[in-house]
C-alpha cells in the first residue's frame, strides 16, 4: 500500500477542518438577529475593480457589515445559495451566515472580514476603522450586508439563468453595485494575475490583452442593462466620482443613515491613482470597443471615452504594457 505523502495527509486536514468549521459556523449564525437589516447589497464585475476599496470604505459605516469573499463557502451550499434557488429562508440563512464568517477568516478566496484584506494594509485605512470601533469586527447594529464576491457572482448569475426579476419581486432588500475603474486599469490588473484573468467566462491563460479588455467593458455593459431592466436595484460609480453627494447616494442606496463622520472619512480616504501607460494602439483599441458596447448608452460612453484622454494624458515613463 503507497503511503500518503505528508502533503496530502496535510490537504486533508485542512478539508477536514474547514468541513467543521463550516457546520460549526451554520450553527452559530442561526441565532444572529436580522430584524433591522434592511438592505443586502452584492458588488457585480471583475476582480481589481476598486471592490476592496469600495467594500473597505462601506466597512467603515456604523451600521454597515461587510463579508469579503467566501464564495466557495456559500456557493457550493444549497441552503445558503439563495441565488439559483430562491427562498426567503435560503436569503436569511445566506445573511445570518455571511454576518458569523464576516467575523473571521483570513485573507483571499477562503474569505471573512475586510479587515484582513489587503486593503487595511493602508495604515489610515486600518486606524479609521480602529479608532471607531476598536478591534470589533461585527457591528452592533446592522442595517446593511455588503457581500465582496464580485465576478464569481456575476458569473453564477448568468450560467445560472438567474431570474432577477423574480427574487425582486419576492424580497425588498436585495442590491446589486458595481464600481467602474479605469477599463484599461482594471483589464491591465488581471491580465497580469492568471488566477483572476480566467475567471472571466470564455478568458484562457494563453487570452491577450484585448480580449481581457472586451470582457471588462462586456461586465459594465452587462451591468447597465440590469440597472434599466430593474431601477433602483443597482448602483454604480465612476473612479474619483465618489464625492459627497456620490456617498450620499450610497447610503441612500444602502438605506443606511448618511453618517457625517462617515462621509467625512470617506472623501478622505477615497483615493484612486494609476501609473499604467498604455500604447496608441491599445488606447485606440479601447474606443473602438467603448463604441461598440455603449452605444445604447450614450452617457456612459462619454464617462468611459474620458478614461481614455486621461490614459493619454498620464506620464509618459509609467510602466508601459
Amino acid at each position: 500500500m503507497a503511503l500518503i505523502s505528508l502533503r496530502d495527509q496535510r490537504i486533508s486536514l485542512r478539508a477536514l477542518v474547514e468541513s467543521a468549521t463550516q457546520k460549526f459556523d451554520q450553527i452559530q449564525s442561526a441565532s444572529i438577529d436580522i430584524s433591522n437589516l434592511n438592505t443586502v447589497c452584492l458588488a457585480l464585475g471583475p476582480y481589481r475593480n476598486l471592490t476592496t476599496l469600495t467594500a473597505s470604505l462601506i466597512a467603515l459605516h456604523p451600521n454597515c457589515q461587510v463579508l469579503n469573499h467566501a464564495g466557495n463557502r456559500v456557493f457550493a451550499h444549497s441552503n445558503l445559495n439563495f441565488l439559483t434557488d430562491y427562498s426567503d429562508a435560503r436569503f436569511n440563512a445566506f445573511v445570518r451566515y455571511a454576518i458569523q464568517i464576516s467575523s473571521g477568516g483570513r485573507r483571499g478566496a477562503y474569505g471573512g472580514s475586510i479587515t484582513l484584506s489587503h486593503a487595511f494594509e493602508r495604515d489610515e485605512i486600518r486606524e479609521a476603522y480602529e479608532s471607531r470601533f476598536g478591534k470589533k469586527r461585527v457591528k452592533d447594529e446592522i442595517h446593511s450586508l455588503f457581500w465582496k464576491e464580485s465576478l464569481k457572482t456575476s458569473n453564477l448569475i448568468r450560467e445560472r439563468g438567474v431570474d432577477l426579476g423574480n427574487i425582486f419581486q419576492r424580497n425588498g432588500k436585495l442590491r446589486f453595485l458595481m464600481p467602474v475603474r479605469n477599463p484599461l486599469d482594471c483589464a491591465f490588473s488581471n491580465h497580469n494575475r492568471a488566477g483572476f484573468k480566467v475567471l472571466f467566462e470564455g478568458v484562457k491563460p494563453e487570452s491577450d490583452f484585448a480580449d481581457v479588455l472586451d470582457h471588462v467593458l462586456f461586465e459594465f455593459e452587462w451591468f447597465l442593462d440590469l440597472s434599466e431592466q430593474y431601477p433602483g436595484r443597482f448602483f454604480y460609480y465612476y473612479e474619483n466620482s465618489l464625492h459627497r453627494q456620490g456617498l450620499i447616494d450610497l447610503a441612500g442606496f444602502l438605506d443606511v443613515a448618511t453618517d457625517t463622520q462617515w462621509v467625512e472619512r470617506c472623501l478622505v480616504l477615497n483615493q484612486v491613482s494609476s501609473s499604467y501607460a498604455f500604447p496608441p494602439d491599445i488606447v485606440d483599441l479601447y474606443r473602438q470597443i467603448v463604441h461598440r458596447r455603449f452605444a445604447d448608452h450614450p452617457a456612459a460612453e462619454m464617462q468611459l471615452l474620458g478614461f481614455a484622454d486621461e490614459t493619454e494624458a498620464r506620464a509618459a515613463d509609467a510602466p508601459s504594457i
